[in-house]
This record gives C-alpha cells, sequence and structure tokens, in this order.
C-alpha cells in the first residue's frame, strides 16, 4: 500500500485541512480514465475521495458502492442535455475539485441516442463523432481533474507482419473513436485487476499504471506511482500531490 511520507497526512491520504485551500486544487486539471470489466471496482475506487470536493455524474444510475455521507454530491444525468448542465455547471463551482464521470461509457451512449434522435443517415455518425471529441475537448479546459471511469473491450489487432496482438482498450461505439481511442485524449489510464492473495485467499483489487503490452494504461513518470497500486483513488491522488 502506498504510504505517503508528510507528517500532515489524514488516513484517507490527504493533507490535513491546516491550510484554507483544498490541497486538491495542486492536481493537474487534465483526464484520467480508470478502465476495466464490470466488477473489477471502477466505481468502488472512490470511495475514499473527499465528498465536499468532488461531484459524481452517476450516468449509470445505479448508485454507488460505498456509502454517500453528503449526497450533494451524487447526481444522475438521463440525458445529453441535463448531462451538459450539470459538468458545466461543475466546472463554475471553486469548491469542486474533481468531476467523476461514471461512466463515459454510458455518456457516449448518451450522445449517440442524442444523435439518433436529431439526425439521419450519415450525419448521426458524423455527429456522433464529432460531439465526441467536442466532449473531450471541453473537459480538458475545465480547471479541474476530470476521472473518467469506462468498460474495457478486449480486440485482436493486426500487426504489419500480420500477426494478431490483443488489446484492451475503453469500449466505445463506432470505428473513428475505436481506432483513436479514448485513451489517446487522457494523461493517464488505469486498469483495474482483480487478484487473489495465495496466503490469505482474499482478493485483491488493483489499479495497473503501465502498459503490459495489453493494456493501453499509462501515468506520467514524474508522478513516481509504483506499477500495481491498491485500488484507491485517494492513495494515488495523496502521491500525485506530493510530486507535483
Amino acid at each position: 500500500m502506498i504510504t505517503p511520507s508528510a507528517t500532515n497526512i489524514t488516513p484517507a491520504g490527504f493533507l490535513a485541512p491546516a491550510a484554507e485551500e483544498s490541497p486538491l486544487k495542486k492536481l493537474p486539471h487534465t483526464l484520467i480514465a480508470v478502465v476495466g470489466p464490470s466488477g473489477t471496482g471502477k466505481s468502488m475506487c472512490l470511495r475514499n475521495l473527499p465528498q465536499d470536493r468532488i461531484l459524481i455524474l452517476d450516468l449509470e444510475r445505479k448508485g454507488m458502492p460505498f456509502k454517500i455521507k453528503n449526497p450533494a454530491c451524487l447526481v444522475q444525468s438521463a440525458s445529453w442535455a441535463n448531462l451538459l448542465v450539470q459538468l458545466r455547471n461543475a466546472s463554475k463551482n471553486p469548491s469542486i475539485d474533481i468531476i467523476v464521470i461514471d461512466s463515459i461509457t454510458r455518456a457516449i451512449e448518451l450522445i449517440q441516442t442524442h444523435c439518433e434522435q436529431q439526425f439521419k443517415g450519415f450525419e448521426i455518425w458524423k455527429n456522433y463523432n464529432d460531439m465526441i471529441g467536442d466532449l473531450l475537448y471541453e473537459l480538458k479546459s475545465y480547471s479541474k481533474t476530470v476521472i473518467l471511469t469506462s468498460l474495457e473491450e478486449i480486440v485482436q489487432i493486426q500487426g504489419m507482419d500480420g500477426s494478431l496482438t490483443t488489446r484492451r482498450r475503453m469500449f466505445v461505439q463506432g470505428k473513428e473513436w475505436a481506432n483513436r481511442g479514448i485513451e489517446s485524449e487522457c494523461l493517464a489510464v488505469w486498469t483495474c485487476f482483480a487478484r487473489r492473495d495465495k496466503e490469505s485467499g482474499k482478493i485483491a483489487y488493483m489499479f495497473a499504471s503501465q502498459t503490459d503490452g495489453v493494456t493501453l494504461a499509462k501515468t506520467p513518470p514524474f508522478w513516481n506511482l509504483p506499477e500495481f497500486m491498491p485500488n484507491d483513488i485517494s492513495l494515488a491522488v495523496a502521491t500525485i500531490i506530493k510530486n507535483c
């Protein structure tokens, strides 16, 4: 487990509230993706983030797998138009340091539904691809850290020599963004996985912060995160703050 060396770190991994300004404001204003199949802890990893400084957009409308002590930190969106309003309000709110979209998979489905209702034929997919790009560009313009959870898909990619290579990547409908990869717009991508401890028999939920040649995981080296880390965003955030 990551243990920050600073003496004024709370059990959740954050600087104690001696200073008035939230330490989360030191985080880079960028996109971080948390990717994995259902049941690997994509939502659970948010459990120790301070609920007075985050907004979780629960697009899956399933609730969180941990106790919500501040109901204002969790909102749901049923449409693309509603999601845009909530995102833009959050981007202007100085008390919110982290925006979580749970999940970007569902957000893209809302875009697809909107396009199918508003356009016909080729215009559906043209606007769908454009709107995904516009959303990602807008998220990167926010003075916030934005965390995207995403389902993954496993694909076979043919190399120059004709051989097939397996890749695990963020799931998205349509060839354009499937080929470009939502990952290309994110500064960090962490892959969720679970493994059973041989001695205790218990299952440990983990992140991989770097690719193994199959996943598209990546992390800036200067963040000094380990290759494998506990499935707890707050621990990663504390380390990032320390190194930024």
